[in-house]
């Protein structure tokens, strides 16, 4: 794990801290950065010792507004069944102690990597499990909380087979302003156009840009790969979407059906974006993601672009002005440190800025 600002989280395993919910003690390591952890704990004075997962952030790496954002937006919607649980949070000695629902069933990052959605029974898996994601974003923007860091990492997924059950969880960048003029936050392979900054806008749709994020999400299910690098005419693969968002699609060997919600989804213009409703609506009467016609994806020259955990761990710049005033970040370096764990956890750093 890279460690951009050299320090590191005091092992805390053991532990136990007393507590407003009585004394909890950590046990087990889930996921760490530079400025936090997250453990499975056990809540020793609970009936029959319960466990959860509990989060520590460093107190003084972000302001304690912004910590507390993170708390209240994620407190605003947790009554959701596909949303991770918040039971308790308070400032103790230097960390903000969060207390969470504890999963142990791992993300849809591993579900990908275990190949979960290809072969025999793909359609029927993609509809449950992204049908419950989009239950759970829909349910935040009605709430009017912005999750603006969707991504596998954060989706978290217990049981299997046709008792998979999802829960979205980190809500560390997450906003309640429907339009923002900060751009680049979250995890760039998911950000949508004008979230990058390219599409000369004073402000974007950040219901818009979480759209954008689930359309990449799905790719991801159907495919196993990204669609694209990052969605900027910089990149080759996008260029190449803007030009012929057709041939991109037969690139992927998406079906048709498929292949039109995505446009759909993946409109440059955030107004004509389609709506989770409607996503919903297309993706119950899909009868195949996959096309059966294999296609020769090296004719758009730049070849696909592998979903990797080298990708997945890669560091990416920000803009680092708009997101220190918008987050609440007061050293610069913090933003590049804030680092995260990609195997088994429901934890994602504050403020994460990195693919």
């Amino acid at each position: 794990m890279t460690n951009h600002n050299n320090t590191t989280f005091p092992p805390m395993t053991g532990r136990i801290f007393e507590t407003g919910m009585g004394r909890v003690r950590l046990d087990r390591l889930l996921g760490e950065g530079g400025f936090g952890a997250v453990y499975e704990a056990v809540a020793l004075d609970s009936p029959g010792a319960r466990r959860y997962a509990v989060k520590l952030i460093v107190r003084n790496t972000v302001t304690e507004n912004a910590q507390a954002r993170e708390i209240a937006l994620h407190e605003a919607v947790s009554s959701h069944a596909n949303i991770v649980d918040i039971h308790y949070a308070e400032f103790l000695e230097d960390y903000l102690f969060i207390v969470l629902g504890l999963c142990t069933g791992g993300s849809l990052l591993d579900k990908l990597f275990q190949g979960e959605f290809q072969g025999e029974g793909a359609t029927e898996k993609i509809k449950l499990v992204f049908g419950q994601i989009l239950d759970a974003v829909e349910h935040c923007h009605e709430q009017g909380v912005y999750h603006r860091d969707l991504k596998p990492e954060n989706i978290l997924i217990e049981g299997e087979g046709e008792d998979m059950h999802v829960l979205l969880t980190d809500f560390g960048v997450s906003s309640d302003k429907e339009y923002v003029q900060s751009y680049r936050c979250g995890t760039q392979a998911y950000w949508s156009p004008e979230c990058q900054g390219d599409m000369g806008a004073s402000s974007y749709s950040l219901e818009a840009n979480d759209v954008w994020s689930l359309g990449v999400i799905l790719v991801l299910m159907i495919k196993n790969q990204f669609p694209w690098q990052v969605a900027s005419p910089k990149d080759p693969l996008f260029q190449a979407y803007i030009n012929d968002s057709q041939r991109i699609g037969a690139s992927l060997n998406i079906s048709g059906n498929a292949w039109q919600l995505l446009q759909m989804v993946f409109t440059l213009d955030e107004s004509e974006r389609l709506g989770i409703a409607d996503i919903r609506n297309i993706l119950n009467m899909m009868d195949a993601f996959s096309s059966s016609v294999t296609n020769d994806s090296s004719a758009l020259g730049s070849g696909e672009v592998e979903f990797s955990r080298s990708q997945e761990l890669g560091v990416q710049s920000v803009d680092c002005v708009q997101e220190l005033v918008e987050c609440g970040v007061e050293d610069e370096r913090a933003v590049c440190g804030l680092v995260k764990h990609t195997g088994t956890t429901i934890f994602h750093d504050c403020l994460s800025t990195f693919v």
